[in-house]
């Protein structure tokens, strides 16, 4: 939460987001005391915060940017715990190395594959689907998220909706994409596979589907995007995406509607390739008022229908740190993937 009165009198003429950029107007157990953007973050416990005193006073947060450079810090003790992002071969080596605590803890994050309507082949939806059906899925999670995470059998993020719902079926058959790429003129068996530069397994998986789809009979090329390029696809015609897009994703709260609509609604805000629907926004519209997991189930069936999206994996996250670092399993946020509960936090 964030202070009104604050708000109201460090708003300055944007709403007090330059404000924010440099301070804070918090609520919880500590306060900001340095905002270097891009190198580091401090915080310090608040005194008079009204709940209970939490043990750290002082917690250092670095900008790390170089995984690399991560691992080498924490392995030397500089660093108490990295909370996302360490690529699949370093996971295999902290899971061997007991001189470190490991965690594998559940979220609602999902890695996602987007296909674009509005580009070369893409634009038949059986195009689309067979494209998903030469994807071997299980391949793909065993190589790349073994010891923190599984195929997901939801269309929707893990822990949103009742394991009963929502299950999505795209059977692996590439031999359907094989048929139909031999009928392709030569200028559409070319496919760009993106993923967001800031992960590695999402380079690894887009490597993987690369070899795949080469067996199936088209030309796949592999391109990293950064994060602020793949929000500027949102709402245009999708010329300047690729066709097939691979991301980490999840929502802000668990509830299929928020879901549904940011990802699979036209004018959702994480639709980042633009496909729709009526069929899914109207099972989501009809969800909406009593919270119904019948139409929300509906509408996530409908949406792989569409050949536009396939969860391939429901991804823990996997946390390291020092042995002494205390609740690190009850400080951990579900609904906020990478995030602790600072306060939470001790030593023993």
């Amino acid at each position: 939460m964030l202070s009104p009165e604050g708000l109201a009198k460090n708003g300055g003429s944007d709403n007090a987001q330059t404000y924010l950029t440099t301070h804070d107007l918090g609520t919880g157990p500590f306060t900001l005391t340095a905002a270097e953007v891009g190198s580091r973050y401090a915080l310090a416990a608040y005194p008079d915060y009204w709940g209970p005193k939490p043990y750290f006073e002082k917690v250092e947060i670095p900008v790390i940017t170089d995984v690399s450079a991560q691992q080498l810090q924490f392995n030397n003790g500089q660093v108490a715990a990295i909370l996302h992002d360490l690529p699949s071969s370093a996971v295999q080596s902290y899971l061997d190395n007991k001189a470190f605590a490991n965690y594998s803890l559940p979220t609602m994050m999902s890695n996602y594959l987007y296909v674009n309507p509005h580009k070369g082949m893409m634009t038949d939806a059986k195009n689309r689907m067979a494209t998903l059906q030469a994807i071997d899925v299980d391949e793909l999670v065993k190589q790349t998220y073994f010891g923190r995470g599984k195929v997901a059998a939801q269309a929707y993020p893990p822990n949103v909706m009742a394991p009963q719902y929502a299950k999505q079926s795209v059977p692996h058959d590439p031999s359907v994409l094989s048929g139909l790429a031999g009928g392709l003129p030569a200028d559409q068996k070319n496919v760009t596979i993106g993923y967001d530069s800031s992960n590695p397994d999402n380079q690894l998986i887009s490597n993987l589907i690369q070899t795949q789809l080469a067996a199936a009979g088209l030309t796949a090329k592999v391109q990293a995007y950064p994060t602020s390029e793949t929000f500027a696809w949102v709402g245009t015609n999708g010329q300047n995406a690729p066709e097939i897009f691979v991301a980490l994703a999840w929502p802000d709260a668990p509830s299929p509607y928020t879901w549904g609509h940011i990802t699979w609604d036209a004018d959702g805000g994480l639709n980042y390739l633009g496909c729709s629907a009526p069929p899914v926004t109207d099972a989501l519209a009809k969800g909406l008022p009593d919270g119904s997991p019948d139409a929300f189930s509906q509408a996530a069936l409908e949406a792989v229908k569409t050949g536009c999206w396939l969860n391939v994996a429901d991804v823990d996250d996997f946390v390291v740190a020092q042995p002494w670092l205390k609740g690190v399993e009850q400080a951990h946020v579900v609904t906020n993937p990478n995030s602790l509960r600072l306060a939470a936090l001790s030593v023993g």
